[in-house]
């Protein structure tokens, strides 16, 4: 797309002129990307957090969408509008390559690898942590490509709600309450989204494809004496999805499910230890009627359940070293079963793995080594590494230089999956990664800026071969073959400048398949986005534009979906110190686009230009 390009130069430098009058901003959020509580600086790592108040500004219709337009080297592959199939890509990394938790349990499917995102309800999120970078050396496996945490409400507005209307007889209604008392917390709140969509593919199914999500949180925490908590929280979301696929009836029904129990206190003045149990669900059933590709005229009835269950625990240690260092140690423990109406050789595996973690700083220079073994039930012991290593240049600006390996332990469809037409590998190795990146950031008056660039290789990927190639019809199974490499640069720049408070990122991305030279499926070289925001008198505007060069849609790079510019715009009016009324339109300028393909080649269509208005209520 001829204006990428251009929009990619303007912007930077219309931001290189803008920033430099910015004003005092908010640098240092405490996060948890080192599974301990730490200001960002502090982690030697990229993070971006998102909070409650972001999402609420950004008025966005689902987690995918606020991702989308907010993250650096974050990139989403969607088969159709809100709530349907969504793939999430990281620093050029696949939706398998990157660990999905909600409130510290481990989420997604044991069976694809991949966790649902499309159907994370997004009013029940408190905020959001993506890191990005590998992170097995504290997680375990899937975080190559890096780790997204979700935490959900626990505190904030006595009593909340909110009405939205919208494009596509969109409708969502959401209730919330936080009780506090002297010692205990109490938040509960619930939600309902319908859409009726639109026709997600061009396959000449002319229909408008819908989305329903109910869910529920509660979360509730209490004090016990002066340095002791328990806690306990449910998220659960129930979800209905229609979508094409060469068929005349799809749908798909799915429960999305999170369990938290935990309890944590301190030992001493500087030994803290905490005690966490849970259990995530991750449940699809789809039906379809659709035409026999084998026999032309016969229409047939099928239908599929798919469902993970993951029971998980956690033990984890926070001590202090003198005045500025830090040890954690932990081990935790996750056994997934799996449920389905497919035959697989096996339903259930466990996995171990026991970390490390310890971080000083020494004068200007700053360093953190972790370590990890896992022991799975599937593959036996793998161990991870990282070492980050900072130093501060002056009181504004730092280097940082870091080097991490990480794993992804094979899906139970690579593993196990048995039918006639494929026929799962229990032999294979998990895919292993090892990623350098070196990274320089500034915080200033002004605002704050930084640069990261990294490479990443990835070795056993795991691809699906014929066991046979001189028959076409027999069955296919997966092995260890590939390799991958990925370098990458991102470019962050954000402050506040005569009252807008203004972020730019550009993310550029060469991910190749080491073995044929082509460009990884679905990756777009250049991403730009930008969010502009203001506060006057009673309102709050806002802009957001996601700009994105072309991407092949198959391995062999012989289909190729044009690059395209989306721009989105935000209102909100104070009607009183509780009430607001809020609108967002998507896609304003009607960009006709597609990031992806389905099985015959199809285009998948991306949210038309779409109105929506809420009213809102805080006490």
């Amino acid at each position: 797309m001829t204006t990428i390009p251009t929009i990619f130069l303007s912007s930077v430098i219309s931001a290189a002129v803008s920033f430099s009058a910015f004003a005092e901003t908010q640098l240092n959020p405490i996060v948890t990307a080192s599974r301990v509580a730490q200001s960002t600086d502090q982690t030697l790592a990229a993070v971006t957090v998102i909070s409650r108040e972001d999402i609420e500004h950004s008025q966005s219709q689902s987690v995918a969408d606020l991702l989308r337009e907010r993250v650096p080297g974050m990139d989403f592959l969607t088969t159709g509008g809100t709530g349907h199939q969504t793939s999430a890509f990281l620093r050029g990394t696949s939706s398998d390559q990157l660990l999905f938790i909600i409130d510290g349990n481990i989420v997604g499917s044991a069976t694809t690898g991949a966790a649902a995102i499309e159907l994370i309800p997004l009013a029940q999120i408190e905020h959001i942590e993506i890191i990005r970078g590998p992170r097995s050396s504290l997680y375990g496996s899937d975080a190559i490509g890096g780790v997204v945490q979700v935490f959900t409400k626990t505190g904030g507005d006595q009593y909340n709600a909110s009405v939205t209307v919208g494009s596509h007889n969109t409708h969502a209604l959401n209730l919330g309450s936080n009780i506090s008392g002297e010692r205990t917390q109490l938040n509960i709140s619930a939600s309902h989204y319908m859409t009726d969509g639109f026709d997600v593919t061009d396959d000449g199914e002319l229909d408008d494809d819908g989305f329903t999500n109910n869910a529920l949180n509660l979360n509730i925490k209490h004090r016990i004496g002066e340095t002791s908590n328990i806690h306990a929280g449910v998220l659960h979301s129930d979800a209905e999805t229609e979508f094409d696929n060469a068929s005349m009836d799809n749908v798909s029904d799915t429960i999305q499910q999170s369990y938290s129990l935990g309890f944590d206190t301190s030992l001493s003045d500087s030994w803290s230890t905490s005690i966490d149990a849970g259990q995530s669900k991750d449940r699809l059933e789809t039906v379809r009627y659709y035409e026999d590709f084998f026999t032309p005229g016969t229409f047939v009835y099928d239908a599929s359940l798919f469902e993970t269950k993951r029971d998980q625990a956690r033990w984890q240690n926070e001590v202090a070293l003198g005045a500025t260092g830090q040890l954690a140690f932990g081990v935790d423990y996750i056994n997934d079963k799996i449920e389905s109406s497919t035959n697989f050789a096996e339903h259930e595996r466990d996995n171990t793995g026991t970390y490390a973690l310890v971080q000083d700083k020494f004068d200007k220079h700053q360093l953190q080594l972790s370590g990890r073994v896992d022991d799975n039930e599937a593959f036996g012991t793998h161990r991870t590494g990282n070492i980050a290593w900072s130093y501060d240049v002056n009181a504004e600006e730092q280097i940082i230089l870091s080097h991490g390996t990480a794993f992804i332990a094979p899906t139970f469809n690579d593993l196990y999956y048995v039918d006639p037409f494929f026929t799962g590998n229990p032999n294979l190795d998990p895919e292993t990664s090892r990623s350098t990146e070196l990274g320089f950031t500034g915080k200033h008056g002004w605002g704050q800026w930084e640069t990261r660039a990294y490479h990443t290789v990835i070795k056993n990927l795991i691809i699906n071969v014929s066991t046979d190639p001189l028959d076409w019809m027999a069955p296919w199974t997966t092995i260890n073959a590939n390799r991958a490499e990925i370098n990458g640069m991102e470019f962050e720049v954000s402050g506040k400048t005569a009252g807008w408070n203004n972020t730019i990122n550009l993310s550029l991305v060469d991910a190749k398949d080491a073995e044929t030279g082509n460009t990884l499926q679905g990756r777009a070289r250049h991403t730009l986005k930008m969010n502009i925001a203001k506060n006057f008198n009673h309102y709050h505007i806002a802009a957001n534009l996601l700009a994105q060069s072309a991407r092949f849609a198959n391995a062999s790079n012989t289909v190729e979906l044009a690059g395209y510019a989306v721009l989105n715009l935000m209102i909100e009016r104070a009607i009183d110190k509780n009430w607001a009324l809020k609108a967002r339109v998507d896609n304003v300028l009607d960009k006709e686009y597609s990031t992806s393909t389905n099985f015959y080649g199809d285009l998948s269509n991306n949210t038309p230009v779409s109105l929506f208005v809420t009213l809102s209520y805080k006490n």
